[in-house]
């Protein structure tokens, strides 16, 4: 029996989580069965029934495989860390599957105090962390894996979700596990080039503390009784509070903006403000709060104005050359103090983008565009319209950690009134960089 005993040691030494299996023939596994059966069978014995059942999904047998094990006191030093392992693993795996996610916590935890260069260990509690929606506990545990045995998806997942609560980490994350993604890490094993274009999509949103924005655009072919032409300009510069800059406070922005544009009734309205808005859902585009206003036309006045704001819609980045479905939503309102007025704009596309990525990657398509506006103050607060427009995404810059450092959108196209207002009739085009 030396021989198999040696080879069944060996063979303890395995991740049995995370290595390949390793197939063992028929007489072996007879073999340790007839030992147990015996009474007085050696603790690696019980070891590698152990770690046969656990691979065969029997959680609770395992356990107890491995409690036996552990009792008898006799196994090679060698191999304690990974029977040890096995058994909390087993333990977290069942306890997580009962609906008991406190329960696997606390089983990775005993077994990290014990052993707290167990990587696989805080691996694993970090990702059960992540689950929960503990991203920070999640990441911070992610991390003390990392320290110990680097990993590729380990330095990307822990950076993902640390980018609103400390963003100078996550962009310096998200560059270590990029750096063993070009080495050839074996974590990221049959990954595409399009997840590796999503990873640099993150990474832009991580080092994007500080983003500008600017537009500018204008309307023609409107009858004069409903406005007239109308020429817009306006940017806005936010800050997040994301520990780079500011105190991380997830969700939480500042921002200073300017503009200047028609209102439903005609009048050209020109104001700068600064203000505060909050995001309360993460990856979800909506926010509100509040600004103080400083109006120059039509007449000078500084207000309090609340706002909030919704956007949804499909992604347009160019992962792959060739034509994909395009569908965007918004509808951004304030509500100002001074004279109790409310406005909303609403604008949403559906169409399809040809999307390029020679000789630059750039998105471009026909998009039915519908638009609408709301005014408590004007004569008719609602008007509408819906029109063909030529839709055009440019993204530019870039390197091999970002996927680009700035994009430009062009929109062009003629609304028709829904309705017998005409406030949204007519030709209309607005450009916009985003940096």
């Amino acid at each position: 029996m030396t021989w198999l005993r040696a080879v069944l040691l060996a063979l303890l030494l395995l991740d049995c989580v995370h290595s390949p299996v390793q197939a063992q023939n028929t007489k072996d596994t007879n073999d340790v069965e007839r030992l147990i059966a015996r009474g007085h069978a050696p603790g690696w014995a019980y070891a590698q029934r152990g770690f046969a059942r656990r691979k065969a999904d029997d959680l609770q047998g395992a356990m107890k495989d491995f409690d036996s094990a552990l009792a008898k006191g006799d196994l090679d030093p060698n191999s304690l860390p990974n029977i040890r392992y096995a058994r909390a693993e087993a333990q977290a795996t069942l306890a997580d599957r009962q609906g008991k996610p406190l329960m696997a916590e606390a089983s990775y935890r005993e077994l990290l105090q014990a052993d707290p260069k167990q990587a696989d260990a805080w691996y694993k509690l970090g990702y059960l962390l992540l689950k929960q929606k503990q991203n920070t506990l999640g990441a911070n545990a992610l991390v003390k894996g990392l320290e110990i045995m680097p990993v590729a998806t380990a330095y990307l997942d822990a950076a993902n979700a640390t980018i609103v609560s400390n963003a100078p980490l996550a962009s310096k994350e998200y560059r270590q596990g990029l750096d063993r993604w070009y080495a050839g890490d074996a974590s990221i094993a049959g990954r595409s080039p399009m997840d590796l274009e999503r990873i640099k999509n993150e990474v832009v949103q991580a080092d994007a503390s500080l983003q500008t924005s600017a537009s500018l655009g204008g309307m023609a072919g409107r009858p004069a009784s409903a406005g007239g032409s109308n020429n817009t300009g306006g940017a806005e510069t936010r800050l997040r509070f994301d520990g780079r800059y500011l105190p991380a406070l997830p969700g939480l922005e500042a921002f200073a903006r300017g503009l200047t544009d028609k209102d439903a009734n005609g009048e050209r309205e020109t104001d700068a403000g600064a203000g505060l808005r909050y995001r309360p859902i993460p990856d979800l585009n909506f926010y509100f709060g509040g600004m103080l206003d400083r109006f120059f036309q039509p007449k000078t006045e500084t207000e309090f104005v609340a706002i909030w704001g919704l956007g949804l819609g499909a992604d347009a980045y160019p992962y792959a050359a060739g034509l994909k479905p395009y569908w965007d939503f918004g509808t951004f309102g304030s509500w100002r103090t001074r004279d109790a007025r409310v406005l909303e704009d609403v604008h949403g596309n559906i169409g399809a983008l040809y999307e390029f990525r020679f000789p630059l990657r750039a998105a471009a398509g026909p998009a039915l565009l519908a638009v609408a506006g709301y005014d408590s103050k004007a004569a008719t607060p609602w008007a509408a319209g819906i029109g063909p427009s030529l839709l055009s995404y440019f993204w530019l810059g870039g390197d091999k950690y970002r996927s680009y450092d700035a994009v430009v959108t062009l929109q062009v196209g003629y609304i028709f009134s829904v309705g017998e207002d005409q406030r949204q009739r007519g030709w209309r085009g607005t450009i916009s960089v985003t940096f």
